[in-house]
């Protein structure tokens, strides 16, 4: 409930985009983000933004969030940009996994990539890209804030369960409602909360 009002108070006061104004931004790509075009103070992205978008605004830097409570709390974790994982079923897992190993670690794979997805999981794969002067300053600071980011981040979680597509999309109507002043910011947070609930008792 507290990010919806949050939002909800800061469009009220013409401090964040409307849905329907960053609608029309996001059509433009994200070098039309009032971050890039210097409207806007900060964003909250993955921490390849300032590489996506050094060609409009190489001035963007990446800081962590502020935090609350004692310096042992870890309210950050690190999320990977995708989950790879063998079906079970499969009748090629010894291939799959050869493809992942060489996807996430080869020099061939990353020299294509070149970090394009974030800084990459696999210390093999980021002490070659580190060491081989190909990357901008945008990548080279991506990967200096991962290093000073994972001291602040507690354990990752497991993946999404079941049905999370559904969670995303019922937090986005509710939020919607709230916007556009259908549903006040508490009454969209508890029909957010009870739809989320009937989504994952009936997907796990």
């Amino acid at each position: 409930m507290r990010n919806i009002k949050l939002f909800k108070d800061a469009m009220d006061q013409d401090l964040v985009p409307t849905p329907d104004e960053m609608g029309q931004i996001d059509t433009l790509g994200l070098e039309a983000g009032p971050v890039v075009t210097g409207d806007g103070a900060f964003t909250q992205n993955w921490n390849n933004y300032s590489t996506l978008v050094a060609k409009a605004n190489d001035k963007i830097k990446m800081i962590t969030p502020p935090t609350i409570g004692a310096e042992d709390q870890k309210g950050l974790w690190m999320k990977p940009g995708m989950f790879l994982s063998i079906a079970e079923t499969s009748p090629h897992k010894k291939e799959a996994a050869e493809f992942i190993n060489w996807f996430l670690n080869s020099e061939t794979a990353n020299d294509i990539m070149m970090a394009e997805r974030g800084t990459p999981s696999s210390s093999v794969a980021r002490d070659y890209l580190s060491g081989s002067g190909k990357m901008a300053p945008q990548q080279e600071d991506m990967f200096a804030y991962v290093d000073m980011a994972a001291g602040m981040a507690g354990e990752t979680p497991a993946p999404d369960p079941t049905g999370m597509s559904e969670v995303n999309k019922a937090f986005a109507d509710a939020c919607n409602a709230a916007f556009y002043d259908q549903m006040s910011p508490e009454d969209a947070a508890a029909s957010f909360r009870k739809k989320a609930d009937e989504i994952l008792a009936r997907n796990n």
